[in-house]
């Protein structure tokens, strides 16, 4: 028998391995995905890292998203990388995690706004060099750079077709800023005849290693030296438009370049300033250098839209004047004058219809004598009811109702000594004599309810009532009144 026969069961090292394989996989899942809705500005191959060096070291930088016009006398340098793959195509948005990885295009930008951009701004175009999964996967590997075609369409689209030269490992290219005082300008690149670098690949970054030996051994008086280190640099042949300012014409990094709409300064390998490259040699001295010779002391922006935001400065600005009351006048004379008179005109017609058709506005307080009445009728109406005397109330009500008609028909100025019902039935009787004798009737036939000695039944008083109602409301009706009309 073992003497190592425990109960427990032995561990198997693959288990561990697979393990450690899936929570890696699991991990680059979530970085990946992460890293799709990612602020590019932010990753490896954006420029925010410029941006906050360029503000550390006292220039006015800052990151343009849109939101607000940019001027001509405001902004110095606009920096604008494309990381599009054709600037007149749609972008084709991947259909895995694969093709997202080898994508090379970021976003939709587009020609027409880069060649406005250059011509309306001092602007610094930035050509693609990586893939998408560069800065996901935040490795930079010459299998991720861009394709060449890929680069040539761009420069095609921009008017500055050119052969691309890239490079292997690490590469050094100089940039001599002249300092304050020492000459025209105040820096000047490798490239302007005294002093080409070589091409890409034939420097090392070790500053051990002795220089080419078309390079000056020592910078003119008055300069400095700063050398630019590049991994896998990207390069051009310089076209008849451009003057090299780091690089060679065999071999350009930085370019200022004619597009035929405007200067541009063409930066051919991002990695030179982005957030990446900045750390490399001395790349983060020249950015200072850069920024002193072509920012001219005013912004120097990081842009990151696709709009053109500039103003044109050529185009047609209407003049500005301060407004005053002769503005405000303007609306009343000619041809103002005729709404303001229709208006007038119809707003006395309405008031003149409204006074005719419902009379003078109702108080909404009645006092005096009237009102003083109504109540006394109203507290004896509720004696009445008290004590059981039905038709003497009948007679008191209709009574009442026979002074409001009187009034509504004759006015208030109707002479207050003469009975209402003879007023009410002379008056109908110039234009229904009719519809007079029965309203007499009717006002009769109720007073003799509460002479009678007989006592009149409950029904016999309703049907009366309904009755002097009917005729009450047929006078009103021929007076021009609604029968709704409070009486």
């Amino acid at each position: 028998m073992s003497g190592g026969g425990s109960g427990g069961k032995r561990s198997d090292p693959a288990i561990f391995i697979i393990g450690g394989v899936l929570i890696v996989a699991i991990v680059a899942i979530f970085l990946m995905r992460g890293a799709r809705d990612a602020d590019v500005s932010r990753t490896t191959v954006g420029f925010q890292g410029l941006v906050e060096w360029l503000d550390e070291n006292g220039f006015e930088a800052r990151r343009f998203q849109g939101g607000g016009s940019l001027r001509r006398e405001d902004v110095g340098l606009r920096i604008w990388p494309i990381h599009d793959d054709n600037l007149l195509a749609e972008r084709k948005p991947p259909e895995n995690d694969m093709e997202y990885l080898l994508q090379t295009s970021e976003f939709d930008q587009d020609r027409w706004v880069a060649l406005r951009k250059a011509e309306l701004l001092d602007t610094m175009i930035v050509l693609p060099k990586w893939r998408t999964g560069s800065r996901v996967l935040r490795v930079g590997h010459e299998i991720l750079l861009v394709p060449d075609e890929t680069v040539a369409t761009v420069l095609d689209q921009i008017g500055l077709g050119a052969e691309l030269v890239r490079g292997e490992g690490f590469a050094t290219f100089s940039y001599v800023e002249r300092l304050r005082g020492s000459g025209s300008g105040s820096g000047s690149g490798s490239g302007d005849g005294a002093g080409d670098t070589p091409a890409p690949g034939n420097t090392s970054q070790d500053k051990g290693q002795a220089p080419a030996p078309d390079r000056p051994e020592t910078p003119p008086a008055g300069s400095i030296d700063l050398d630019a280190v590049l991994y896998a640099p990207q390069a051009i042949a310089a076209p008849r438009a451009c003057v090299p300012v780091i690089g060679s014409r065999n071999a350009m990094i930085l370019g200022d370049c004619n597009t035929g709409s405007g200067h541009v300064l063409l930066l051919t390998d991002p990695d030179l300033l982005s957030n990446q490259g900045l750390r490399l040699g001395d790349n983060a001295e020249i950015a200072l250098a850069l920024a002193r010779r072509y920012g001219g002391g005013k912004q120097i922006l990081y842009d990151t839209t696709n709009r053109i935001y500039a103003i044109d400065p050529t185009a047609f600005t209407p003049e500005r004047r301060d407004r005053s009351w002769e503005d405000l006048a303007r609306i009343f004379g000619w041809p103002f004058t005729v709404i303001w008179a229709a208006a007038i005109a119809l707003a006395a017609i309405v008031t003149w219809r409204s006074w005719i058709r419902y009379g003078p506005p109702a108080r909404p307080i009645r006092d005096g004598l009237r009102a003083a009445k109504e109540v006394s009728i109203a507290a004896k109406g509720r004696l009445l009811r008290l004590s059981g005397h039905d038709a003497k109330l009948l007679e008191t009500w209709a009574q009442s109702r026979c002074q409001r008609l009187a009034a509504e028909i004759l006015g208030p100025h109707r002479p207050h000594g003469e009975d209402p019902v003879e007023q009410v039935a002379r008056v109908t009787r110039r234009r229904n004599p009719e519809l007079a004798r029965e309203f007499e009737q009717a006002a009769a036939e109720i007073s003799r309810t509460s002479t009678s000695d007989l006592r009149t039944g409950e029904g016999d008083l309703i049907r009366r009532l309904d009755r002097f109602e009917t005729i009450l409301e047929r006078v009103l009706d021929e007076f021009g009144r609604a029968s709704g009309a409070r009486v």
